[in-house]
């Protein structure tokens, strides 16, 4: 059972509450680690019911972050960081055994937490966030056309910004193209950008360069020269994105599963 990381900034940890509280009773419990980070003990929320958890659960650990503490916060009684939330505290041991991170707070949290932890070695997949608020998508001009290839196969296609993700447009063009996101994880719409630029617009962009998220809404082919080189095993968590371009060629091609190298061919 691999272990799981709660991650949480201000009303954020409230859906772990309700996670913590049906494990109590649970007759098999993971390894679990709280990382929860509030302006001061005044805005620490929920403090006595977690301290009640930890007291009826030795499989969860948690460390306590303060921003701003006061004068009168006592650090290892009130808490145990003075400072953000800190991806730097897992150790390397730790993260070898493939814990997953479900990380819930304000957008710029997110990201950046989330790139800390891909810079350390986490896979993306691994990585699962809930935001506070999703933006305002960019208007977006839905009857203008662009042409779209399919570098493998040769096929050009004619695709608007309203007729939905790119992958969708190649299913309609009779190109496979899966998508691990259908079945509850995101999985296969990442590819690589073999020239040109990718505008991702939305909550975030891929933290990887190279790197565009095609199964998305709201692509808009405006600008530039983009293409990508094939259908990967990659996992990014969802995201609504945008791509910026002319032309947009995709090349399905075989490869394998990072993790289990079996090879995977569309």
């Amino acid at each position: 059972m691999a272990p799981i990381v709660m991650v949480a900034t201000g009303v954020g940890i409230t859906p772990f509450i309700g996670l913590l509280e049906s494990l109590l009773n649970a007759p098999r419990r993971p390894e679990m680690r709280l990382l929860y980070g509030s302006r001061n003990q005044r805005g620490h929320i929920f403090a006595e019911r977690i301290a009640g958890y930890r007291e009826r659960m030795p499989e969860l650990d948690v460390t306590r972050f303060l921003g701003r503490p006061d004068a009168t916060d006592r650090i290892g009684v009130d808490y145990d960081i003075a400072g953000r939330v800190d991806a730097g505290v897992p150790s390397d041991e730790f993260l070898a055994r493939r814990p997953r991170f479900h990380v819930r707070g304000s957008q710029p949290m997110i990201d950046a937490f989330s790139w800390a932890l891909v810079q350390r070695g986490v896979p993306a997949f691994d990585i699962f966030s809930e935001v506070f608020v999703s933006p305002r998508a960019p208007a977006m001009d839905g009857d203008q056309t662009y042409k779209v290839r399919f570098s493998r196969s040769g096929a050009l296609a004619d695709r608007t910004p309203r007729a939905g993700a790119l992958p969708r447009l190649a299913e309609r063009s009779g190109i496979n193209a899966p998508s691990g996101c259908r079945v509850g994880q995101c999985e296969n719409c990442a590819v690589s950008i073999l020239a040109g630029e990718v505008a991702h617009f939305g909550p975030g962009s891929p933290y990887e360069p190279g790197i565009a998220l095609t199964f998305q809404k709201g692509h808009s082919v405006t600008s530039s020269v983009a293409s990508t080189s094939a259908w990967t095993t990659r996992c990014e968590p969802p995201r609504i994105a945008s791509i910026s371009s002319r032309k947009l060629s995709t090349k399905p091609a075989s490869c394998s599963h990072p993790s289990t190298g079996t090879p995977v061919t569309q």
